[in-house]
């Protein structure tokens, strides 16, 4: 989620859509299995990797059975998604209680976003702690985003600032992303154009585009770092590749304003650019 209105974003998805957004998060890896057989799982996942989905419902079933949560996570998913099963949103329902009830922090954050669709904030709010007391950074940037746009709560920059901080030491990239714009921005924080670059720059060595664009112009301008032209071309034309609105009209500024061998250092930079995982 980026910085958007959060209770507008919310409400245009049901139960089965905030489901499939947790299930990407879980995809990256943030949690742990609870109680997992490990070899098991990551058999499950393969399949599942490989568009196997009724073979990955077997391997996950009697772990889930067994109370392996995260398994019961992504049976909960699969019946959502009706990939390898029937869509059944009873069973994934049922499911994904079965992982609340472990404590399982995806599938805690998966229920707070039905909660804040059903505008039901402060129950909402109190899984969302749990999720994010045990690290779970896509809670803490959610409970920032809560605090920020004072949903449900008053709003409270400095509580915002500390969620979204959190999120962004865990790596999330749309936190370091907002991170840089509260620095920027002096939300809940004291303006530091020099962190806010770091964070910038942190987000688009991720590639997130909307970093890549903004640290563009900051190597441009010399806010926050150093003026470095080429760092300046490069950033642009990873943004202009993923289609960041404005980011074209940026390269071609650039371009037309540095020496031939400049631009092509920098595109070999670009060429050479694999966002860190």
């Amino acid at each position: 989620m980026n910085s958007i209105n959060l209770l507008n974003l919310l409400s245009m998805f049901g139960r089965t859509a905030n489901r499939l957004m947790i299930f990407f998060i879980v995809l990256l890896g943030f949690v742990a299995p609870v109680l997992a057989d490990m070899i098991d799982f990551a058999a499950g996942w393969k399949l599942y990797q490989q568009g196997r989905f009724a073979s990955a419902f077997d391997v996950w079933q009697p772990l889930a059975e067994a109370g392996d949560a995260q398994a019961q996570f992504n049976l909960a998913v699969l019946y959502e998604q009706g990939r390898g099963v029937e869509i059944d949103s009873e069973k994934a329902a049922y499911w994904n209680d079965r992982a609340v009830a472990s404590g399982y922090a995806p599938a805690l954050h998966n229920l707070a976003l039905s909660l804040l669709a059903e505008k039901k904030n402060i129950e909402a709010i109190s899984y969302l702690k749990q999720a994010a007391a045990v690290n779970f950074a896509a809670s803490q940037y959610t409970l920032g985003k809560i605090h920020q746009f004072g949903i449900g709560i008053p709003e409270n920059p400095i509580i915002a600032f500390q969620y979204v901080k959190l999120a962004a030491n865990s790596g999330l990239v749309t936190a370091q992303y907002n991170l840089g714009k509260m620095y920027r921005d002096g939300y809940g924080v004291d303006v530091d154009e020099i962190i806010s670059t770091k964070w910038f720059e942190a987000a688009a060595s991720q590639g997130y585009g909307k970093a890549q664009n903004n640290i563009s112009g900051r190597y441009r301008m010399g806010q926050g770092v150093i003026r470095d032209d080429v760092q300046a071309l490069k950033w642009a034309i990873l943004a202009a590749k993923g289609g960041i609105v404005g980011a074209i009209q940026k390269e071609e500024f650039f371009r037309a304003r540095m020496a031939p061998e400049r631009i092509r250092e920098a595109e070999i930079q670009a060429e050479n650019f694999s966002a860190k995982q």
